[in-house]
């Protein structure tokens, strides 16, 4: 039985909610034979994210990790390549850091993203590969995981997701702005295949 990871976000900024944090605290388990899913819900406080996270990894030893998190400008799930040692942290004093001190600059992920994608908009999932994670909260978890899964030869993948579509009602009603959006079940759905895969 394989161990599969999955870790989402807080809010943050001017964002309500995230739409990791909404389908983290659902109900919500891909329905895959032969595997085991934990959940996490992170902050986007850099040393409580390292500290947290370092720790489940240490004893839970996925096999797996799918890492998601919000852009609240795209329209697809957003399949991220690069992880760079670099990171903004807007929460302490809003200083560039690095993630690792000691460590490579950059962490390129070595699976398949053009074949992932291809099989998810094969499955009418609109999807994305992306070579820039930001150099916020998602960026600094990326590294770290990517660092994790090098050293355990596991897999590993960071995932964007845009708003719900009950996200983008509620910021057209509550602020008038506009936001891109999927249904949480299509974003469901888009992280079963890509654990589907990834179990293989």
């Amino acid at each position: 039985m394989k161990k599969i990871l999955i870790t989402g976000f807080e809010p943050f900024g001017k964002h309500d909610n995230n739409p990791s944090k909404i389908i983290l605290e659902s109900d919500y388990i891909p329905k895959i034979a032969n595997i085991e899913v934990k959940k996490i819900v992170l902050s986007n406080n850099f040393n409580e994210i390292q500290s947290k996270l370092i720790e489940v990894l240490n004893n839970y030893e996925p096999d797996i990790i799918v890492s998601l998190g919000l852009d609240s400008k795209i329209f697809t799930l957003k399949l991220e390549k690069i992880a760079l040692n670099l990171s903004y942290d807007h929460v302490n004093k809003g200083n560039l850091v690095h993630i690792n001190k000691n460590g490579k600059d950059a962490f390129i992920n070595n699976l398949n993203l053009t074949k992932l994608v291809e099989h998810l908009n094969d499955h009418d999932i609109p999807a994305t590969v992306s070579y820039h994670a930001g150099i916020y909260s998602c960026n600094y978890i990326y590294y770290l995981i990517q660092e994790w899964s090098k050293i355990k030869n596991t897999k590993s993948i960071f995932v964007h997701l845009p708003y719900t579509h009950e996200m983008a009602s509620e910021s057209i009603i509550k602020k008038d702005i506009i936001k891109p959006s999927l249904s949480q079940k299509i974003m469901e759905k888009g992280i079963k295949e890509i654990i589907e895969l990834l179990t293989y």
